[in-house]
């Protein structure tokens, strides 16, 4: 298991697959509403390692677990410590995402509930915000692709009904992933691309 710490907060662990397998740390199922068995155990036991090689304590605090299973069997963790706050015991599973405490993850202005599509070439992103334009689509929306510029995704403030022709939902909470690991090539993506 490789740890890199992000900052006094926030560290990133990557497990490859035998770490996976050592920590019994099976991947969630999609649509499961809570935190147990194998996944909450394995999590228990790899904090202990990393508290014990790194000093990174998360003991007692609010925490957001943020993971990603490999197609190899390996695992990304991004692990945030949150402001204290008063909350209530408890787990909870956000589809991709763990929040431990009861208070919700953001509050007042920075609490947003985006919608994240995947497309796998331009073409079907430009031809869906070229819709959603002519349709009055009056949200926020973001445009992000990889590197390789072999993947899309398309990020909106307000659900529509004729995105998933075009594009393959993703959870919610993909959006911070996206935000962080790809390039932001439109801040207004309907309004743009949707011209072309």
């Amino acid at each position: 298991m490789e740890c890199i710490r992000i900052s006094d907060s926030k560290i990133k662990l990557v497990l490859n697959p035998t770490d996976v397998e050592k920590y019994d740390f099976e991947p969630v199922k999609s649509g499961e509403k809570r935190a147990g068995g194998s996944f909450l155990s394995g999590f228990r036991r790899i904090m202990r390692d990393v508290r014990r090689d790194t000093g990174f304590d998360a003991d007692g605090k609010r925490i957001l677990v943020r993971y990603f299973y490999g197609k190899d069997g390996g695992c990304e963790m991004y692990i945030t410590k949150l402001r204290d706050v008063s909350c209530g015991d408890g787990v909870k599973n956000l589809n991709g995402a763990y929040l431990w405490g009861g208070s919700p993850l953001f509050s007042g202005s920075e609490q947003t509930e985006k919608r994240v599509f995947r497309f796998s070439d331009l073409s079907s992103l430009v031809k869906c915000c070229r819709i959603l334009l002519q349709l009055g689509f009056s949200g926020t929306s973001e445009a992000f692709a990889d590197r390789k510029r072999s993947v899309y995704y398309l990020a909106l403030s307000d659900e529509h009904p004729y995105v998933p022709e075009f594009g393959v939902p993703c959870p919610k909470e993909s959006y911070y992933f996206i935000l962080e690991h790809f390039e932001r090539f439109s801040a207004d993506a309907v309004g743009r691309l949707g011209q072309m």
